[in-house]
């Protein structure tokens, strides 16, 4: 899942929008944090919604 995101967007403010998202175990909980944690490496705010 990490891997199908673009992590060219540096400096910016990434809104994710999941209304309807179940994250049903941990594996999809860390892969949602391993994601945020790769945006803010490159000071790019994630914002869940």
């Amino acid at each position: 899942m990490i891997h199908f995101f673009d992590y060219s967007l540096k400096n910016q403010t990434l809104v994710f929008s999941l209304p309807h998202a179940h994250f049903w175990d941990i594996t999809a909980i860390s892969a949602l944090e391993k994601v945020i944690e790769k945006y803010n490496n490159i000071r790019t705010q994630v914002i869940l919604k």
